[in-house]
C-alpha cells in the first residue's frame, strides 16, 4: 500500500470504488424492481376499481327497471 504524504485528488481505492458501486447498482435495481412491483399493483387496483364501477353500474340499471 503506498503512503501519499499530500493528498492526491487522482488516487483512489479501487477496492473501496468497487464496493461503493456494487452497493449503488444494488440500491439502484431494488428501486426499480419496487417501482415495477408498484406499477404492477397499480394496474391490478384499476381493474379492481373498474370492475366494481361496472357491478355498481349493472346493479343500478337492475334497480331502475
Amino acid at each position: 500500500m503506498r503512503v501519499y504524504s499530500y493528498r492526491n485528488p487522482f488516487h483512489c481505492d479501487t477496492k473501496q470504488f468497487a464496493a461503493q458501486e456494487a452497493v449503488h447498482e444494488e440500491k439502484k435495481e431494488e428501486e426499480e424492481e419496487e417501482e415495477e412491483e408498484e406499477e404492477e399493483g397499480g394496474k391490478k387496483e384499476k381493474e379492481e376499481q373498474e370492475e366494481k364501477e361496472q357491478e355498481h353500474e349493472r346493479r343500478w340499471e337492475e334497480e331502475k327497471e
